[in-house]
C-alpha cells in the first residue's frame, strides 16, 4: 500500500509504471544488429501491443494534456522531471533506429526526430479508439499491432514518390468505407 498526497502524484506513479512497462517492451530490439526496418516494425509492435495490454498505464501516459495534473498540489519539480527525462530517453530510441535507417538507405526521411515523433504519436493513438474487451484474444492483437507497425515503418519508406498534384480519385461521398475498415469498427469506441 502507497499513499499518495495529492492527484499529482498519483498521475506521476502511473505515468512512472507506464514508462517501465514501455522500456521493458523494447528490451533486446533496439540495438540487436538487425536492419533498422527490421528493429523500426519489432519496437511499434511492442508499442502498440502494449497500448492494448497495458491500457490502464499507457492510456493515461499517452495524455500530453494530463501533464498539468504532475504540476498540482504539492508534487515537486523533480518528481516531474523524474517522467519527463525517461521519456525523452524512450523517444530517443525510436529516433535512433529511424536516424540508423536513414544513413543505411531504409528509410527516406529527412528527420529522424521529427519522424519520432509522428511514429510514437501514430501508435499513443490507439489510446483514443483502441476500446479493450474481455473476449479480445492475444491472435486479434497482435495482428492490429502487426498492422500499425508496418504502417509506420511503410510510412518511412515509400516505395513510390507522392504526387501531391495528382488528380484525386477521391468520390466524395461520405460513406466510402471498405469492407475491412467496416469489420475493424467493433475495435472502435
Amino acid at each position: 500500500y502507497h499513499y499518495f498526497r495529492t492527484k499529482g502524484e498519483i498521475f506521476i506513479g502511473i505515468h512512472k509504471r507506464a514508462l517501465e512497462l514501455a522500456f521493458a517492451s523494447l528490451e533486446g530490439i533496439v540495438d540487436n544488429g538487425e536492419p533498422a526496418v527490421n528493429r523500426l516494425y519489432r519496437m511499434a509492435e511492442a508499442h502498440a501491443m502494449l497500448m492494448m495490454t497495458g491500457a490502464n498505464f499507457m492510456r493515461l501516459a499517452a495524455r500530453h494534456t494530463d501533464m498539468g495534473l504532475a504540476s498540482e498540489g504539492r508534487t515537486r519539480q523533480e518528481d516531474i522531471d523524474e517522467i519527463l527525462k525517461p521519456r525523452h530517453e524512450y523517444e530517443a530510441q525510436f529516433e535512433h533506429v529511424i536516424a540508423d535507417g536513414m544513413a543505411a538507405g531504409e528509410f527516406q526521411a529527412k528527420d529522424s526526430f521529427l519522424m519520432a515523433k509522428a511514429v510514437l504519436g501514430a501508435l499513443n493513438w490507439m489510446s483514443m479508439w483502441y476500446n479493450p474487451r474481455a473476449d479480445d484474444t492475444e491472435a486479434q492483437k497482435r495482428r492490429i499491432a502487426q498492422s500499425m507497425a508496418e504502417f509506420v515503418t511503410h510510412g518511412l519508406k515509400p516505395t513510390v514518390e507522392p504526387n501531391p498534384k495528382a488528380p484525386s480519385k477521391h468520390t466524395g461521398t461520405k460513406n466510402s468505407r471498405t469492407k475491412n475498415s467496416q469489420s475493424r469498427n467493433t475495435q472502435t469506441k
